[in-house]
């Protein structure tokens, strides 16, 4: 069906481009797609994303409820910028002492997503980087989902890039989550540890991608 406005031909045989915008959260970037910009309706930076009816799906590029898991995820990762730092602090794993070089997060949208944005990858970089700078590290992996197979995805998703990027796979300790923990996001949480007796460092907390 095609309309016609002041001369002009219009198509009106499908719904008009779709926006989702959500406020930006200072330096933390907008996700994979999405632009920025100043929005007088919110008096600040939003995250925004166009998307485009599609007549052979009878549906959005991205639905709604997509969008509401992107905004979710990005939710989680801002709040866990602001999160206290644990790096100095002593843990207790395989009956020895380890101290707590870095912590990173990876936070997964929906139940069927294993896959990495570039914030994940830039996370996977630095857990990468620290575990390699010291020698006797470790790599300590968690996953939390509400059930098993949800859980067991991410880790092993996780575990496959750190293994394939060259991290030995007794470097690496994987402590699937309690799925009656129910949490609000899937996530795999990474702390990288070093024997208490190895000299470490204190990392610039502004270099990793999400700071600390």
């Amino acid at each position: 069906m095609t309309g016609n406005l002041l001369g002009a031909v219009l198509d009106t045989s499908s719904p008009p481009p779709q926006m989702y915008a959500f406020p930006a959260v200072n330096d933390q970037p907008c996700p994979d797609g999405w632009g920025r910009s100043w929005q007088a309706w919110a008096s600040a930076d939003v995250c925004e994303l166009f998307t485009y009816f599609n007549t052979t799906t009878g549906q959005y590029d991205v639905t709604f409820d997509e969008a509401q898991a992107i905004i979710k995820r990005y939710t989680a990762r801002t709040q866990e910028a602001d999160s206290p730092s644990k790096e100095g602090s002593v843990v207790q794993l395989k009956n020895q002492q380890w101290t707590v070089l870095d912590i990173q997060k990876v936070f997964f949208s929906n139940s069927s997503d294993a896959g990495f944005d570039c914030r994940d990858r830039e996370i996977l970089e630095r857990v990468i980087a620290v575990e390699s700078t010291y020698s006797g590290a470790i790599v300590a992996v968690a996953g939390y989902a509400n059930t098993i197979t949800v859980r067991d995805e991410p880790i092993d998703a996780v575990n496959n890039v750190l293994t394939a990027r060259g991290i030995p796979a007794p470097d690496i300790t994987i402590t699937p989550g309690d799925p009656s923990a129910s949490p609000d996001i899937e996530r795999v949480d990474f702390a990288i540890l070093a024997p208490t007796d190895t000299p470490t460092v204190t990392l610039d907390p502004t270099s990793g991608p999400l700071g600390g």
